[in-house]
């Protein structure tokens, strides 16, 4: 061939379609057994890569350990973000419950559903109608009042918060009685707003401070 017809003085060195700036080349030693596994899975598919078999596979566990750290699912109830936002869809939509509350120790939500639907919030902050304290027993919960929402603290024997939760207008008796021989406590402190709204809004920044603390707690 002559020069004229190939001369690359002005071509680039390099690859003519550059790499996925979102993947990374490396080096690994990985089983025979597993490589092989992955090869024949590719050529039973009729072709492909089996690298990027891999790395979809690789993709899909870290997103499912990242889904799992992120939310907690428990029995009758909805997902629990890991910072502690719940999710407003429901209550936007109106959506009937009697309560929900926060597991301090176990990290997991609580929810209570169908009830009464929960009145609006506004843009003023409501004051507290009422602070109250009672024992932790059947006996203390029918003594508190339950013509308004409220937000609840159950308490250990050492004073710590092991729960935080809020109960909607009547309903409150019953939502604490089901945390009976369920969540330890000695004592259960309410307070009550006038509507289910700013009840929750309390909840979260309540849930905050505490989880805060604890990890200061733990730093040494």
């Amino acid at each position: 061939m002559r020069k004229e017809e190939d001369d690359f003085s002005k071509g680039i060195r390099g690859p003519i379609i550059p790499p996925d700036p979102r993947k990374t080349r490396i080096t690994i030693r990985i089983d025979t057994k597993i490589l092989n596994w992955f090869r024949r899975k590719v050529n039973e598919a009729g072709g492909g890569n089996y690298q990027t078999m891999i790395n979809d596979i690789l993709k899909k566990y870290v997103e499912g350990e990242k889904a799992k750290a992120k939310a907690v699912r428990y029995a009758g109830g909805p997902r629990v973000e890991g910072d502690l936002v719940y999710p407003g869809g429901g209550e936007a939509a109106g959506l009937e419950l009697k309560g929900r509350g926060y597991n301090l120790k176990e990290n997991v939500q609580d929810w209570d559903a169908p009830g009464k639907k929960g009145a609006g919030g506004s843009k003023e902050r409501k004051k507290t109608a009422v602070t109250k304290t009672v024992k932790f027993t059947r006996q203390g919960i029918e003594r508190l009042p339950e013509d308004k929402p409220v937000l609840y603290r159950i308490i250990d024997a050492s004073g710590a918060m092991n729960y935080v939760g809020v109960a909607q207008k009547g309903y409150v008796r019953e939502r604490l009685t089901g945390h009976l021989g369920k969540i330890p406590g000695v004592k259960v402190q309410i307070e009550q707003f006038n509507n289910l709204e700013d009840a929750m809004k309390k909840e979260v920044n309540v849930i905050r401070r505490a989880k805060a603390r604890s990890g200061r707690e733990r730093k040494p």
